[in-house]
């Protein structure tokens, strides 16, 4: 997995003086993509891995849609859980499946954008699915509370839905045609067309 944020993380016990904003102009996209593009290239070239699918948390899910959007990277699929970050344009411009998990209580991805973000969705060729799981909190996905029984079912079905998810659009014994992002385009099509 690669260190997005080049050795330079959030701290899990921030200073008084911590500053989120500066943090964050240190690690935008300019920062972000060679980093990426570093860890795919190892992955096609050096390992032999012929299908990539990708995952981000929070942070992550904005570099998943990114990525999902970037055709010279043929990323098979990725999946999301409480993305942050993320631009319409991002998700607008995503050609490979997309898989992404939302927390009901979110103040960094409200259900208001979720739901925008779906209508995105709708007007895409791609594959997607987004499921919303009630009375968890932003980062329910990789920090749930343990002693809350509705966050750790969320949590654990988070990670069934991204393994799912995944087994369906990146194994390649599942492709069809040269992969199951070639299958009958998604979204523009009313129910009669699809049935």
């Amino acid at each position: 997995m690669p260190d997005l944020f080049n050795g330079d993380p959030v701290p899990v016990e921030r200073p008084a003086d911590f500053d989120l904003m500066t943090w964050s102009a240190r690690h935008g996209p300019e920062t972000v993509d060679p980093i990426i593009q570093l860890a795919l290239d190892e992955l096609t070239n050096n390992v032999g891995i012929s299908r990539v699918g990708i995952v981000g948390y929070c942070f992550g899910g904005r570099y998943v849609a990114r990525w999902l959007g970037n055709s010279d990277a043929d990323i098979a699929a990725g999946y999301t859980a409480h993305p942050s970050n993320v631009q319409p344009e991002e998700w607008a411009g995503m050609t490979a499946p997309l898989s992404l998990a939302i927390a009901e209580n979110d103040m960094t991805f409200p259900l208001a954008q979720s739901r925008a973000a779906e209508d995105i969705f709708r007007n895409l060729t791609i594959a997607w699915e987004t499921a919303t799981y009630s009375d968890v909190p932003h980062g329910f996905g990789v920090r749930a509370n343990m002693s809350l029984p509705r966050q750790v079912f969320a949590k654990e079905q988070a990670f069934l839905q991204a393994v799912q998810w995944l087994d369906e659009y990146v194994k390649p014994e599942n492709a069809t045609d040269g992969g199951p992002r070639l299958r009958r385009p998604y979204g523009k099509h009313g129910f009669d067309d699809e049935h």
